[in-house]
């Protein structure tokens, strides 16, 4: 099986927020001033897009499509080619004739916390792909330049690297936002899209509390503490953009408790 292709989930996923950023081209090759475009930046941020989407794990989204989901996504994906380069050569021989293509190419991938904006983890993949030609006795194929061959090493590079980038962005629960408390009645954002279905549980727990590392200087939110449990009655909305849940408490209390200083957390009991 291909490296780079993440095997779908077994069962039902509650599926995180991906924001992919368009990948930068720290190369020479690729940059169209005709077309005003990052041509390989474009191919590989397309590519890795294609890679999460296929792993059915993540609920994507393109900042230059979306701009209203950078605040909404629990993680941010940032990626440059940083190494391209191709080579050409040939052999010839008494009766024949071969000509080799070869492209290789490195990039690097960044995962950035949403809500922290720090760098989580960082990865570097490199990969090559190869074209080759050749005549016997004057019979054969002969082959001009191969363009396709870009797009192959980059896919490989990426094919390295798509599985650690994913797994990280999986360690962690998947989370969410409490929207109103009614009685015993919990709106919560999120549905069918990220895999909710009625009569999962849920945890909510209270943030924690926000200190400051004096060693990186950056704010950080200790692990919140659980105050509650609820179920899913009820989904509501038909797409990403207006789908919310209606819930049960069915143990804890959430009453007198500020809205902004709870979350909704997946508890690993999903039917």
């Amino acid at each position: 099986m291909d490296s780079g292709v993440l095997a779908p989930p077994v069962g039902r996923f509650l599926k995180r927020k991906v924001l992919i950023q368009r990948f930068s081209n720290e190369t020479t090759y690729g940059k169209s001033i005709l077309l005003g475009q990052d041509v390989m930046g474009k191919q590989a941020s397309d590519i890795m897009s294609a890679r999460l989407a296929a792993s059915q794990k993540f609920l994507l989204f393109d900042e230059e499509v979306n701009a209203a989901a950078v605040g909404q996504a629990d993680y941010k994906l940032i990626g440059s080619v940083t190494e391209f380069g191709r080579a050409t050569s040939s052999e010839t021989g008494v009766f024949s004739k071969t000509k080799t293509q070869v492209a290789r190419a490195a990039v690097s991938l960044r995962v950035v916390d949403a809500r922290s904006g720090i760098v989580i983890f960082s990865s570097e993949g490199r990969g090559e792909a190869e074209s080759k030609t050749g005549k016997v006795m004057g019979v054969g194929t002969s082959q001009g330049f191969d363009s396709t061959l870009s797009e192959r090493a980059i896919s490989a590079a990426i094919s390295n690297v798509v599985g650690s980038i994913a797994e990280r962005m999986l360690d962690d629960p998947w989370r969410s936002s409490i929207l109103d408390l009614t009685g015993s009645v919990c709106t919560i954002a999120g549905g069918r899209s990220q895999g909710l279905a009625e009569g999962d549980r849920l945890a909510v727990l209270r943030r924690g509390k926000r200190i400051r590392n004096p060693q990186t200087n950056v704010e950080i939110e200790l692990p919140g503490a659980p105050v509650a449990e609820v179920v899913v009655r009820k989904l509501h909305g038909r797409s990403y953009a207006d789908e919310f849940c209606e819930c049960e408490v069915v143990s804890g209390q959430l009453g007198g408790i500020d809205l902004e200083q709870l979350f909704i957390q997946e508890s690993g009991e999903q039917k």
